[in-house]
């Protein structure tokens, strides 16, 4: 075999041939290992060598990847580290008082505001920093310039880029990269010498809770020879201690282990004051539990070390090889000599051999994963491995296994959302697989003797189990492994059933449990949302019941008197909903909500299905359960009486009221969507309203996208999918493609264009194309995106 067939050939086996090829798709943010709330790697830029790699919220986790070929040392992973400034360097501009620069777009990191002299120093360390912004709290590094946009309490500076420190190395070329449902590829080459192929595995299939739980990940790298001669490669990797605090003023301590039992040998970093489930918070990062990184035992090629990030890049990019001395001066700040754990393995390149390949160890053991109401949980995954030797030793022993099955099941996964949906969502659609499964938690409750799954809301707040967030990602749960979702509800239920020490008293479903990691949330302290919320929990056991694993309601029988309340709630206040907020509480309160009420009315007849269903609890008929389909007919009649609207086109407006300041009031009513989800025959008649609606969504849409209401240019992606899903059921055969396409289209090119390189946002403008609001970005939400799967 020829040195370009055996590339092709490695190539072929680490993405293969996909419906995605072709398309070039750039997402705004590439993942790279994200798997829970707090294991979260991202690269904010094009590359792998574009930015130094990052949390979800923009913190510095700085892992980098460096390869010495002939005594030349090159990048493969994160920005060059250049010798750091350590003061504060010139400014172009500022400080610019009540000035931001690009709300919402050209971020490459932010964190807590330690001072104008901190954030400059981290500019000019950032490789992609210009400018940075101070507002609410935190800095915001920035990779351009301006536009600078007036901005109450927002302070702007812009660096001398000039006098920004010199790199050392250079990056290798990347040919492409594939961001796919369980890992993300990237292919590199040293042209005309080397081609390196890193992929980051995870093993995150939904079918496999052990696996899905287990808080090993592959770094699997695979080098061929482009040339036909001999070389001497090397390869190193390192993770700093960045990945164990949340404060990078807060000490660390690192220590070697040898496990001869697992036959495996590590080192290990963690905070030096652990407080396991110590903190909680929306931009708070895990500073408890420990990263390892590990070798099997008789690995003569591969070495460990811990200590200096930057003596072991330095060591490496000199010599080839990780420093001969322990680094001893510890405990230490991360922020002083930012220690890391790094390996080095050494390549046997001769005549005789092409390609080769290696796999990198990386781990994290967080202890205790959730507290809930007195219980402190841990990950599902300890039922099953002594410990995290044990589970290392476990992953690395199926680690060919592991990646064939990864490259078999993305490749069926992205077949099929291609067959449906086109190649470009198909990709949107890989690129939401791991979001929405990396906000959740699997962990086993001792008390119950069973599994549950946590999730974290992400960057609006760090609210727990959120029903209105749980409601948007459930497609995509719904789809790959309903009982996932199961997992997530139970714990809502059981609270709101009043099975903890603390008690709930509101007539309808809670909101949340807590804050992640921490569920202890009182009545008191639920965000109201009654109608809202019951609808959510309404509809989504039915989707369960309908579509769980066992096909079994009887889950749902010790609740179903309290279910029962809920429902007779929503009789009570559904045809004319009061004014309350909905799942779009930004927009503010809105009295007789269109939406809001479709959303109330489908549930009841959702309810009326459960309720008749066998085992769910009403087996001795105790409840007439066509009173309710009743009331959501007789209601559905009153929606499409106070909701029409005639001009300038048929269409449903957003309130039955007018709104002060909107002429033209409409908005996507993607709530509806759920009577087809659930294959419920009414409340609405179908065709009737939806067809008029899709029409008038489409006159309204601009470059990227249709806007949620007239009120404001921005739209949710998982509402615009939705309409997107809703419009693929009312066209004439062949029609229902083109209105889909028309309407979702956008959602790709706002993706493959936006300046806002953050991980895929659910908030952004349809005019501009731009992030709005400086959150809503690696929500879980973006699974709703998989309900024109379900169609």
């Amino acid at each position: 075999m020829g040195m370009h067939a055996i590339v092709a050939a490695a190539a072929a086996a680490a993405v293969g041939a996909s419906p995605l090829d072709g398309l070039n798709f750039r997402p705004p943010a590439i993942p790279l290992f994200t798997t829970d709330p707090f294991m979260q790697t991202w690269m904010r830029g094009d590359n792998a060598t574009a930015a130094q790699v990052t949390h979800w919220d923009g913190a510095e986790k700085q892992m980098a990847g460096l390869i010495r070929v002939d005594g030349q040392t090159h990048q493969w992973l994160g920005a060059c580290t250049p010798q750091p400034r350590t003061a504060p360097g010139p400014l172009t501009a500022g400080p610019l008082m009540g000035t931001d620069i690009a709300p919402g777009a050209h971020d490459v990191g932010s964190f807590a505001d330690a001072g104008a002299d901190n954030c400059n120093v981290r500019c000019y360390n950032a490789p992609q920093c210009v400018a940075f912004v101070r507002r609410g709290g935190r800095c915001w590094l920035k990779s351009a310039a301006g536009p600078a946009v007036p901005s109450l309490g927002a302070t702007a500076y812009v660096i001398d880029a000039a006098a920004k420190p010199a790199c050392a190395t250079r990056g290798l070329r990347q040919k492409r990269v594939s961001a796919l449902p369980t890992r993300t590829v990237f292919e590199l080459e040293l042209p005309g010498v080397l081609a390196v192929n890193a992929t980051f595995l995870q093993t995150m299939f939904t079918e496999d809770y052990v696996r899905l739980s287990r808080p090993v990940y592959y770094l699997h790298v695979d080098v061929a020879v482009l040339d036909g001669r001999p070389h001497d490669v090397a390869l190193y990797f390192d993770a700093t201690a960045q990945h164990a605090v949340n404060a990078f003023n807060q000490k660390v301590r690192w220590s070697s282990w040898n496990d001869r039992g697992a036959g495996f040998e590590g080192v290990q970093i963690g905070n030096a004051a652990q407080k396991v489930l110590g903190s909680k918070g929306d931009f708070v990062n895990i500073d408890w539990g420990y990263l390892h990184l590990a070798k099997p035992a008789g690995d003569a090629a591969t070495t460990l070390w811990a200590g200096s990030a930057a003596a072991a890049r330095d060591a490496f990019a000199q010599r080839g090889a990780l420093p001969a001395a322990a680094d001893t001066r510890q405990p230490r700040a991360v922020q002083d000599d930012t220690p890391a754990l790094a390996t080095a393995h050494v390549f046997a390149f001769d005549a005789a051999t092409a390609a080769a390949s290696h796999t990198i160890m990386l781990a994290y053991d967080d202890v205790k994963s959730v507290y809930f109401f007195g219980d402190e949980l841990t990950a599902l995954w300890q039922r099953n491995y002594t410990d995290i030797q044990h589970a290392i030793a476990a992953a690395h022993a199926e680690r060919a296994a592991m990646l064939a099955k990864s490259e078999a099941h993305d490749a069926a996964l992205v077949a099929s959302y291609a067959a449906k949906t086109g190649a470009k969502y198909a990709a949107l659609l890989a690129l939401s697989y791991r979001q929405t499964l990396a906000a959740t938690k699997l962990v086993w409750n001792d008390r119950r003797n069973a599994t549950w799954n946590f999730l974290k809301e992400i960057s609006t707040n760090g609210d727990m189990q959120t029903m209105d967030v749980i409601y948007p990602a459930s497609p995509m749960l719904i789809h790959t492994q309903p009982d996932l979702l199961k997992l997530l509800l139970l714990p809502v239920l059981a609270y709101a059933h009043n099975e903890t020490a603390v008690k709930f008293g509101d007539p309808y479903s809670p909101h949340q449990l807590g804050v992640y990691p921490i569920a202890n949330a009182t009545t008191a302290q639920q965000e109201a949302m009654p109608l809202e919320n019951s609808g959510n929990m309404m509809l989504m056991l039915l989707a369960l019941i309908q579509r769980g694993t066992a096909r079994d309601a009887s889950f749902v029988a010790p609740f179903f008197a309290m279910l029962k309340g809920w429902a007779d709630e929503l009789v009570r206040t559904t045809e004319f909903p009061a004014n309350q907020i909905c799942t779009d509480d930004f927009t503010g309160p809105l009295p007789n909500n269109t939406n809001l009420g479709a959303k109330g009315i489908v549930a009841i007849a959702a309810f009326a299905e459960i309720c008749g269903t066998p085992g769910a609890g009403n087996d001795d008929g105790a409840v007439a359960c066509g009173v309710y389909t009743d009331a959501a007919k007789q209601y559905a009649a009153t929606w499409m009486k106070y909701a029409r609207a005639d001009g300038p086109m048929p269409h449903a407006k957003m309130s039955f009221n007018d709104v002060p300041g909107v002429e033209d009031s409409w908005s996507l009513k993607y709530n509806l969507l759920w009577q087809q989800l659930l294959g419920l025959d009414g409340p609405f008649p179908w065709a009737a309203v939806v067809e008029p609606e899709v029409a008038y969504y489409k006159a309204k849409a601009n470059a990227y996208g249709i806007p949620m209401d007239p009120r404001h240019t921005y739209v949710k992606t998982d509402w615009l999918s939705w309409a997107a899903a809703m419009a693929s059921t009312v066209a004439a055969p062949g029609d229902g493609d083109r209105d889909f396409h028309f309407i979702a289209d956008p959602i790709f090119k706002y993706c493959n264009e936006t300046a806002s390189r953050d991980p895929f946002t659910d908030l952004y403008r349809t005019d501009t194309g731009v992030q709005d609001r400086g959150g809503f970005i690696a929500r879980p939400v973006i699974g709703g995106l998989f309900a024109r799967m379900l169609l």
